[in-house]
């Protein structure tokens, strides 16, 4: 029950947003690509914590959600320092914003092999994502001293 009502506040929380917040960052014939500029105000350090909205064209199907998913929304952990990145939570909606299923995938470790389980790759969304993020936050500064 706890998961449910901190997954209905994300869910409120994140529609509730205004629709200026949103930015479109890629557009395909199967897809849009929005970002969420209101996510990236509190990020610390190296780690940035950002909502992502996909709105497929047609709905796609997922053996393990019931029913056509319009939109699927992911709250993504990228690492600056090490240039990967986690999926945290997923939730896919139907074409009336109805959530279908959602997952989390959220852990606690401090092991960035496991905190940051997935390596960016060249022209994935991912990456799309992350370079973005840079322009909007700036690179890491490392310590030289």
């Amino acid at each position: 029950m706890k998961k449910f009502v901190i997954l209905f506040v994300l869910c409120f929380s994140v529609f509730a947003q205004s629709p200026n917040e949103w930015e479109i960052l890629s557009s395909s014939g199967n897809s849009i690509l929005y970002l969420s500029k209101t996510s990236l105000e509190s990020f610390k350090g190296s780690d940035v914590y950002v909502w992502v909205l996909e709105k497929h064209i047609p709905p796609i199907v997922i053996e393990s959600v019931d029913g056509r998913i319009h939109k699927t929304k992911t709250y993504y952990l990228f690492s600056k320092e090490y240039k990967r990145y986690s999926m945290l939570s997923i939730i896919y909606y139907d074409e009336k914003d109805n959530v279908l299923k959602s997952f989390d995938y959220n852990r606690k470790t401090d092991i960035p092999a496991y905190k940051y389980n997935y390596p960016l790759m060249r022209g994935s969304n991912e990456e799309i994502i992350y370079q973005r993020i840079i322009e909007l936050t700036g690179e890491l500064k490392k310590d030289t001293e």
